[in-house]
């Protein structure tokens, strides 16, 4: 966690503001204007009570464990066009950062990293906030309807059977990335950039974060390379059945799912044999052997257990399971999963937040990087994948 001290002209803390709530309160506004002066903006979000601690240090604190303050990281990307306002701000204001560790399952884990997670989205609302009224919510929610009626058990044995053949086509990983620059996620309420964008964001941000976790780095890059099914070389599939959240078929559909209503409209629904708790699995079975909607997570999955990758199981399940957010969020279907599904998930937990969260306007230097993540390609799949 990165804390922002007060500014050195004149808006250090008082201590006597240490024990009185509307004196915090007062001096947090008074910050934010300082800020405004200087011509920055919102850069922070308060998700919780502003606290102090012992050297006078403002934090903004997220429930469990997760504190979220005005960052560097957030001042540096809204400000690096503008190196005057940066350095005006940096003669201001002393930084300190912290890491802030996870609890309970996820011990031992740095959870956060030094990544910020940002308020809004790139169109000004929370993440995956899929009430919120933008542009995209409309198209989003009939995206959603078409999803959860078309995506039945049946559907996803024929598309398992269909693509596990894996007999498209033979390409490098870089070759299906640049595929990508043609489409944009239409499930997706937070960002309208091409998907290339989007992976070397979050491959970016982990890096920076975990810089000794090359296969995490090469992961963040891949785990979406499944997209390619939009394009014609793959049958030109729709949207609803290659993007979106994930969830288990053959089974009861947890409401905790997107826009859960719309199952009501799939055969599945009311099928006996498909509409108890576990459906056609055994309790434990391990999520390997459930069958997930079928889309982008699937097909990659497939596609890079095929190609005899090097990468970690755990590089496999968060391919697999990215967009099972009933899960790995919502903390739905845990009576599907096994002991090395709950040892996987803590690895999909720590991606989870920079596949999400990194989603911007900022482009990445594509060039600049190319390299490092060829390099990591080679290191770990073959030169040309079958697809």
């Amino acid at each position: 966690m990165e804390a922002i001290r007060g500014c050195s002209t004149g808006n250090v803390v008082p201590s006597s503001l240490s024990s009185s709530v509307v004196g915090r309160q007062k001096y947090y506004y008074s910050l934010r204007r300082n800020l405004a002066h200087l011509g920055i903006g919102s850069l922070g979000v308060v998700y919780g009570p502003a606290s102090w601690s012992a050297n006078s240090t403002l934090r903004l604190s997220l429930p469990r464990n997760k504190s979220k303050v005005i960052v560097r990281a957030r001042v540096v990307e809204q400000l690096k066009s503008d190196p005057a306002r940066l350095g005006k701000l940096k003669k201001g204001f002393d930084f300190e950062d912290k890491k802030v560790h996870g609890e309970g399952e996820h011990a031992g884990l740095d959870l956060d990293g030094g990544f910020v997670v940002p308020g809004t989205n790139s169109f000004g609302h929370t993440f995956r906030d899929y009430n919120a009224e933008s542009e995209r919510k409309r198209s989003v929610e009939e995206f959603y309807r078409v999803n959860h009626i078309n995506q039945t058990y049946d559907f996803v044995k024929k598309m398992r059977e269909e693509y596990g053949q894996l007999n498209r086509i033979e390409m490098s990983i870089w070759e299906s990335c640049e595929l990508l620059n043609e489409f944009v996620d239409e499930s997706d309420p937070d960002l309208d950039e091409p998907q290339i964008e989007h992976l070397l964001q979050s491959a970016e941000a982990i890096r920076k974060d975990y810089p000794n976790e090359d296969w995490l780095h090469l992961t963040a890059l891949i785990h979406d390379l499944g997209k390619v099914l939009l394009h014609q070389s793959f049958g030109a599939l729709p949207q609803w059945a290659v993007v979106g959240d994930t969830f288990p078929v053959g089974c009861a559909y947890d409401e905790s799912v997107v826009h859960h209503k719309y199952f009501k409209e799939n055969p599945d629904y009311n099928n006996p044999a498909y509409n108890t708790k576990c459906g056609v699995y055994g309790e434990g079975c391990g999520l390997e052997n459930v069958m997930m909607s079928w889309g982008h997570d699937d097909y990659m999955y497939l596609v890079a257990k095929e190609s005899k990758t090097t990468l970690p199981p755990a590089a496999l399940f968060i391919i697999r399971y990215h967009s099972f957010y009933a899960m790995h969020t919502a903390g739905a279907y845990r009576h599907l999963m096994n002991n090395e599904d709950h040892e996987n998930l803590r690895w999909l937990k720590v991606f989870n937040k920079y596949d999400l969260y990194s989603k911007s306007k900022v482009r990445i230097d594509i060039d600049k990087v190319k390299p490092y993540y060829l390099s990591l390609i080679e290191k770990y799949f073959p030169a040309k994948l079958r697809w």
